[in-house]
């Protein structure tokens, strides 16, 4: 199986309340935040790239393909058309799955600073 990072490649750009990977796949969208999501989603996206330090944020953790803040909804890990369509990746759902999750915890490590 490929790994997370070598589908959803970055540099990654916002546009809206999305994340999109180098190839303009969706790889992230806004889960629950109100206030100013796309300053948010800039700077996702500067710790991403690793354009900006982070002083990184232990809060941060992945469950299910959903990235939270201190327990609240920040993130959700997008892309199950293009990892398990026809005529796109045609990945089978577990396949799928784990790379949704695997990317998830990329995202996570980048932002509590270990990646």
């Amino acid at each position: 199986m490929e790994k997370a990072t070598e589908i959803f490649k970055g540099p990654y750009t916002s546009d809206g309340s999305y994340i999109y990977d180098s190839t303009n796949q969706m790889c992230l969208m806004v889960g629950g935040c109100e206030n100013y999501p796309e300053e948010m989603l800039n700077r996702i996206c500067e710790i991403l790239n690793h354009t900006k330090p982070t002083k990184g944020n232990p809060g941060v953790s992945a469950k299910d393909g959903n990235i939270y803040l201190d327990g609240d909804l920040i993130l959700v890990v997008r892309g199950w058309g293009y990892l398990t369509g026809a005529g796109c990746l045609n990945f089978s759902v577990e396949e799928a799955r784990k790379i949704q999750d695997e990317f998830a915890q990329h995202v996570v490590n980048c932002l509590r600073g270990e990646a």
